[in-house]
């Protein structure tokens, strides 16, 4: 359950809802806070972010998609940070803002997949290249850093 205060009015969709899309548009807080709980009750303020997105709403609730989306990454990336050593998620979870290094990029790859980037420096070399991971695995990796897992038993 959202739990969303005011009632929205029933909106009728004339194309398919896409969770990914809809996910990636949330700001960290919100997107963190969904991930963490999909079907529990948001803070007011992730609430309020989730009312400007009507089509991702049945009534005062989530969407059963949006639920479904977040509940099948969620035990997909739970599955995967299992399986990875504590010194591996420990540079993911320290890299999550800034990057990751190169070496490992398969394990990006197995959380859903990542971006690379270099910057050039003003002595026109390159930086190393750094790997961030898509973003339902940036929400997952903030949502372990804050340990705001409400089910950390899972973990």
């Amino acid at each position: 359950m959202l739990a969303l205060s005011a009632r929205l009015p029933k909106v009728m969709l004339v194309t398919k809802f896409d969770a990914l899309t809809w996910f990636s548009h949330l700001t960290e807080d919100t997107r963190v806070a969904l991930l963490a709980d999909p079907a529990g009750t948001l803070p007011d303020a992730q609430a309020r972010e989730v009312r400007t997105w009507p089509d991702s709403l049945d009534g005062d609730d989530l969407r059963p998609e949006a639920v479904k989306f977040l509940t099948e990454e969620r035990f997909r990336l739970e599955e995967w940070w299992n399986g990875l050593a504590a010194d591996v998620r420990s540079q993911l979870i320290n890299g999550r803002h800034t990057g990751f290094p190169e070496v490992l990029e398969s394990v990006g790859h197995d959380a859903g997949g990542v971006l690379g980037s270099q910057a050039r420096r003003d002595d026109g070399t390159w930086s190393p290249r750094t790997l961030t991971l898509f973003t339902v695995g940036t929400a997952f990796l903030e949502m372990k850093a804050r340990h705001t897992d409400v089910h950390s038993e899972l973990a």
